[in-house]
């Protein structure tokens, strides 16, 4: 599988919230994260983001640092403790708020007009990290590769199509799997391997 595929299948799926007061900036992004397989949703400010998700979190964060009011870097930390990674925009270089951001977890911090493709790249090399840190030492390479497939979302089939192998080998590994992470089931066992 070449590098830009690696790269793509790492993001497809993720939930993406964006959380900027400049409407036309988060359909903007929205629009290349969509392109980039990603499901991003926008919000105007903190409030509305955390009143919306209620501890139903996305797979990662862009917010803007202009929004702090004082609970940006909780509200980092707090993402960053639940396995989710944060870029933070702001709209100038500004020293202070990024050295509390990266503090606080911040996997980086852009500036408008923004770096996209860096941007896509920070949340596919986050991605990639959280599947890369399973528990490979109780999982053979190929339950491994299975599980990261079966984490980005595809199915038995699509799975088997990727790794040349038949729906029903990858069901065998998946379920091997699943018997050594503990796990009782699928959404359980893609859980325990984002946690």
């Amino acid at each position: 599988m070449s590098e830009g595929a690696e790269v793509h299948r790492s993001v497809l799926r993720k939930v993406v919230h964006i959380i900027d007061p400049d409407a036309s900036f988060v359909e903007a992004v929205s629009a290349i994260l969509t392109l980039e397989g990603m499901y991003p949703k926008g919000f105007g400010s903190l409030a509305e983001f955390l009143s919306a998700t209620e501890g139903n979190l996305p797979d990662a964060v862009v917010i803007n640092f202009t929004l702090n009011d004082g609970a940006g870097p909780s509200v980092i930390n707090y993402l960053t403790q639940a396995n989710r990674p944060v870029v933070m925009i702001g709209n100038e270089q500004q020293t202070e708020p990024a050295i509390t951001a990266m503090r606080a977890g911040a996997i980086d911090v852009l500036t408008k007009p923004l770096d996209t493709a860096r941007l896509v790249r920070d949340l596919a090399d986050a991605f990639s990290q959280m599947t890369r840190s399973l528990p490979r030492n109780t999982l053979t390479p190929r339950e491994r590769e299975v599980l990261e497939l079966i984490v980005d979302g595809q199915s038995n089939k699509e799975a088997g199509r990727l790794l040349g192998i038949s729906p029903r080998t990858v069901e065998i590994h998946r379920a091997r799997a699943m018997e050594k992470l503990g796990a009782r089931n699928t959404a359980e066992m893609v859980r325990l391997a984002l946690s």
